[in-house]
């Protein structure tokens, strides 16, 4: 048949010639492949030089020739994308025959000349489905296999990328090219084309959702282009519902994707949001993008996935979406929230991926910013939603504390359910298993491995540092399972030394080195001479984004990176860098750390915000460690060592992330060297407790700007101090294996933990703690206490009581356990919900404190005043109260377990509605006691006295 075109009744189909088109197609799509090996275009180069073709084309041009342009391009894109990007050299001519032979395939094929294909308003919404395509994907696939000789090759995932591959390419290319092939648009559906545009819009879109997750390569996996369907594993969920009128909350562990789906077909207006929380690492972002996939493939949803670390609350939200959907990622012509595209389909699920990357680093504004958005959301939901109908659902994902922030917040719509993401391991302790239907035991981590194995061709055996349940904190989590089979941490001859995620980054960017940057390095990556500077340029550009610009945690500007190399010490490496040929900062990103910020080069974007935090507490901890040594040694005056402090610790507060790292690199020290740098340390920080010394350095222009970096110096100092306690206490009862949570008080003799000598003055205590306490409505934020030893302190000062805050719901956001506050004044303290075992509260003054929700595991009262204190609610197991002052103390609804309580006095304790179970009361006055006389089992009462009524006792 003629090429030209063909008008039907209710149609407008574009008819051309197989042979024409066809044959010129492969040969193009090949060379784009074919340039890849050995010839002197890459096949980058070579797609760009297509799209400059298109560039200077003629408008003019038939719209066959348009045609064959649009579907050429496209699949030379859509190879590209899956093209790996390392293949031995010997094997380039095998490779391009292969490649070369499609041609040969195609022409075999298409002999009989009988074939007409045609292009259609049906194009456009899956061109996948379009014959010709479908007649030249085999022989695709079958090179493809060529290239792949060291790897298993599943022909059938293949085809499935390359569809998703070749669906964007095309409403890309189709929008990115919009005047060139405009007259083949008009061509095809010239009776809506205007109308459908938006219809096409949200096809394009879908496509970008799903190629996110099915096609674009995960970090590290660049060259072998292994992308995040391949190794995902759909992750279990914690389900806390809260309580309704009536009734009590609960929980439930379910599949993540199945609590989506449940909520989702039974709309509720007062239940139109999902928060899902979890740690670092924890797969929240790609529970999001495996969501945002697996959404786009039903029509009667429209799912919109936004990252929140591109948003700014300055604006409304509505608008801030249109502009992240139209200017930034350009995938509309205009907002789908215009009211006149609104109701264009069904429902819209919104996926705010990263709650937390809203908050600067450092800001304390954790609750301002969780409430600020959910006043946008309650907003952006009222405009799309009514009493009667959703037409809005919104998933927002974050890290636990900002998650519990937003969840708090009163005037939230309804009551929102919060999602807990779990880990790989069995969970609450099941035995191991791999049934699939065994939700709690089954051992997820099996399931990965294989699915991560088969993908990069490694054996099916799950490595025993995977399995090992010694390491199942680290195993557990999946970017760290991910990161321990990248690293290599996996083998067989290493798996013994598997107990430390910093070693585990640290082994990683070895890798990294080795592999990019070491031997048979290209471009600008031959500009860094060392292993060293390459630490020292990552480090600086992580410290840039804990500075922060604004823009969030894992996002550094040019100019941050730029004030960063100062004050990290790198500069000498910049110039280094710089002088070899190496450019400027966004050169610098090309290790998947790092990429170029998107957007008229905005800035560096670290591809996990753990990055940027294990990068920025290591560099924290070792400056600390040279200021104590420095402080030793007197070669500087504390003035000069702390205003270099300041410089890197004062524009920004620690996150609940970095601590954990701090603690890590503490532990990687040798014991004695640990120890001495405790000492050092101890000593300096009572030291500038003592100092009044100016922080105005000349880089800080407000009173409160410096009064806020002298108060996050402290904190950030009284960080690094503690990380170095706990790490020597773990060197001293560390077992294989154990973490330092898992070491089991009493404290050892021979260890007190960080030792302020707070006695010498009562204020001390009192006001640092008033400082870094109350800095801003920090609240404690991320203050780790843990191992520290306040004996004899006084929590107040000039007759004032101070309220120390330790808000927390699922987790606290402070840390005690093991903290000593024995003898300490902590009248009116609150310790709701806090976990604070292994605490020594030993003679301490807790008049009116509050446990209430506490964990007290191991906690020592022995002595202690707690008239009227608040233990409504809270979890008491191995707690020992003996000689203490319990009188008018409220325990209502706690869980007591192997308690001691031999108080002296109980007037008045208030025990109604406790469980009991092995709990010591002998010898000890009972009559005054307010119990259920039904909840006596389970009390010792050997000597002891209580009423006549209690007889005879159960």
């Amino acid at each position: 048949m003629q090429a030209g075109v063909r008008i039907g009744k209710a149609d407008v189909d574009l008819v051309v010639d197989e042979k024409k088109l066809l044959v010129k197609l492969v040969e193009i799509a090949v060379k784009g492949a074919v340039a890849a090996f050995g010839e002197p275009t890459s096949a980058l180069g070579f797609v760009g030089s297509l799209t400059s073709l298109l560039d200077t084309a003629s408008i003019e041009e038939p719209d066959e020739s348009k045609a064959w342009a649009l579907i050429a391009l496209s699949l030379a894109i859509a190879v590209e994308d899956l093209r790996p990007e390392t293949v031995p050299e010997e094997r380039h001519e095998e490779i391009m025959n292969a490649f070369k032979g499609v041609v040969n395939q195609v022409k075999t094929l298409l002999d009989d000349d009988t074939k007409t294909y045609v292009l259609d308003l049906k194009f456009f919404s899956c061109p996948s489905s379009l014959p010709l395509y479908q007649d030249i994907r085999p022989n695709f696939a079958s090179a493809f296999a060529s290239l792949r000789l060291d790897a298993v090759f599943d022909t059938s995932q293949f085809t499935a990328q390359l569809d998703e591959a070749f669906n964007k390419a095309v409403y890309e290319v189709s929008k990115l090219k919009h005047e060139y092939f405009k007259s083949l648009f008009e061509t095809i559906d010239a009776p809506g084309r205007e109308s459908a545009q938006h219809g096409y819009d949200w096809d394009a879109y879908r496509e970008r959702l799903r190629y996110q997750f099915e096609v674009k390569p995960v970090f590290g996996q660049e060259e072998t282009k292994v992308s995040l369907s391949q190794m995902y594993v759909a992750p279990r969920a914690r389900v806390f519902e809260p309580a309704k009128p009536g009734m009590t909350g609960g929980q439930f562990v379910t599949w993540a994707h199945e609590e989506v789906e449940r909520w989702i077909t039974e709309p509720n207006v007062n239940n139109a949001t999902k928060l899902f929380c979890g740690g670092p690492g924890r797969g929240k972002s790609s529970f999001a993008k495996a969501l945002a996939s697996e959404l786009s493939q039903r029509q009667n949803l429209r799912p919109i996935f936004i990252e929140l670390q591109y948003i700014s609350l300055e604006n409304n939200l509505s608008e801030e979406v249109a502009n992240y959907l139209v200017g930034r990622e350009e995938a509309f012509e205009t907002s789908p929230l215009e009211k006149e595209y609104k109701d264009f389909g069904g429902p819209f699920v919104f996926i705010f991926d990263g709650l937390d990357e809203l908050a600067r680093p450092g800001s304390g504004e954790s609750f301002q910013i969780a409430r600020r958005f959910s006043d946008q959301l309650i907003r952006l939901l009222g405009q799309l939603n009514s009493e009667s109908h959703v037409r809005a659902f919104a998933v927002i994902t974050g890290r636990t504390p900002i998650i519990q922030d937003m969840q708090s917040y009163d005037e939230f719509i309804g009551d929102p359910d919060v999602v807990e993401l779990l880990g790989y391991a069995p969970i609450d302790g099941a035995k191991p298993s791999e049934d699939p239907s065994d939700i709690l035991g089954l051992d997820q981590r099996i399931v990965w491995w294989r699915k991560y194995a088969n993908a990069v061709n490694k054996p099916q055996d799950i490595p025993a540092a995977l399995a090992s349940t010694l390491h199942i904190g680290l195993s557990d989590e999946p970017l760290l399972c991910y990161l321990m089979a990248l690293s290599g941490y996996v083998d067989t001859n290493r798996s013994v030394n598997v107990y430390n995620q910093n070693a585990i980054y640290n082994e990683l960017l070895t890798a990294v080195w080795e592999r990019g940057w070491g031997n048979g390095r290209k471009g600008p990556t031959r500009a860094v001479k060392s292993k060293q500077t390459f630490d020292a340029l990552l480090e600086a550009m992580a410290l840039a984004t804990w500075h922060g610009d604004g823009s969030g945690h894992r996002i550094a500007s040019a100019e941050a990176f730029e004030s960063a190399l100062k004050v990290a010490n790198a500069e000498d490496a910049w110039e280094e860098f710089q002088g070899a040929g190496g450019g400027d900062a966004q050169n610098f990103a090309l290790t998947f750390y790092l990429k170029t910020a998107k957007k008229e080069g905005h800035g560096i974007e670290f591809t996990h915000k753990s990055f940027s935090e294990y990068l920025t507490a290591r560099l924290l901890f070792r400056n600390s460690m040279e200021l104590a040594e420095q402080s030793r040694n007197r070669s500087r005056s504390l003035a000069e060592l702390y205003h270099d402090w300041m410089r890197i610790a004062g524009p920004a507060h620690l996150t609940e992330g970095m601590l954990q790292f701090l603690q890590n690199e503490a532990i990687l020290l040798e014991q004695s060297n640990l120890e001495n740098s405790r000492m050092d340390l101890e000593e300096l920080f009572s030291e500038l407790l003592d100092t009044d010394i100016p922080s105005h350095s000349g880089e800080i222009r407000s009173f409160e700007k410096e009064k806020l970096w002298r108060t996050n110096s402290e904190i950030n100092l009284l960080a690094c101090l503690n990380a170095t306690t706990r790490g020597t206490f773990y060197h001293s009862k560390h077992k294989a294996g154990t973490s330092v949570l898992e070491c089991s008080p009493p404290w050892p003799l021979e260890l007190r933990g960080t030792t302020i000598d707070w006695r010498n003055d009562d204020t001390r205590l009192a006001n640092l703690l008033k400082r870094i306490l109350d800095i801003r409505g920090q609240t404690g934020k991320h203050i780790c206490l843990t191992h520290t030893n306040l004996s004899g302190c006084q929590a107040h000062s000039d007759n004032h009581s101070l309220h120390v805050v330790l808000p927390g719901l699922f987790l606290p956001e402070i840390s005690l356990e093991f903290t000593n506050f024995c003898h300490a004044q902590m009248p009116s303290s609150c310790f709701s919900n806090a976990n604070i075992s292994g605490t020594c509260f030993d003679k301490t003054d807790l008049r009116n404190a509050d446990f209430s929700g506490a964990n007290l595991t191991n906690v020592n009262f022995g002595g202690a005043n707690l008239d009227h204190a608040n233990f409504a609610g809270a979890s008491l197991h191995k707690v020992r109260f003996g000689g203490a002052n319990l009188s008018n103390a409220d325990f209502k609804e706690c869980q007591m377990t192997d308690v001691t309580l031999t108080a002296k006095d109980m007037t008045n304790l208030d025990l109604r509605g406790v469980t009991f179970d092995s709990v010591d009361c002998s010898g000890v006055d009972l009559r005054e006691v307010v119990i259920d006389k039904e909840h006596l089992h389970g009390l010792r009462l050997d000597n002891a006295q209580y009423p006549e009524e209690w007889k005879p006792i159960p």
